[in-house]
């Protein structure tokens, strides 16, 4: 009976317990490098999501239209670590609309979602292309990054 470490996690969770001996074939091993901080999603949404929601169903954001009183962009991490940051930078036709810094992550997280976001002006979001762009800052420098984008159609009505 082989036991392994249940409560551990990072690059040693694979170990038999009390050894170094990895369960895992080097030439697997080399294929799945551990990774300190990942983004695994980002996208636009017309409302704030939750990490449970995005579990259940990451294909159930509502993306925002003309009309949408609140365009956000969000990220959702794995593997963070404790002074990480999150910045997000939105841009438009208009030209920028977001860009933040997020203050450093106070502990590790396994698990993360952030979102930045921007209300609506009275009249609509002007038609055209917009770029969310998410990245891990860590150190001072960028650990990972992703993007993505939203066409907004000009003939929605109000």
């Amino acid at each position: 009976e082989t036991n392994v470490r249940s409560n551990a996690s990072g690059p040693d969770a694979c170990h038999r317990e009390g050894t170094t001996e990895t369960l895992w074939q080097p030439s697997v091993t080399a294929s799945f490098p551990y990774r300190r901080g990942e983004i695994i999603g980002s996208g636009f949404s017309a409302a704030p999501l939750s990490l449970d929601g995005l579990e259940h169903d990451h294909t159930a954001v509502t993306a925002p239209n003309g009309s949408s009183p609140v365009m956000f962009f969000y990220g959702r991490f794995i593997n963070l670590i404790a002074g990480d940051r999150v910045r997000f930078t939105v841009t438009g036709p208009g030209g920028s609309l977001i860009e933040n810094l997020a203050e450093p992550l106070p502990r590790n997280k396994a698990t993360y979602i952030a979102f930045a976001g921007v209300k609506r002006k009275p009249e609509m979001w002007t038609a055209g292309h917009y770029e969310g762009r998410v990245e891990i800052v860590r150190d001072g420098a960028v650990a990972a990054s992703a993007r993505a984008t939203l066409a907004i159609a000009g003939d929605e009505k109000k």
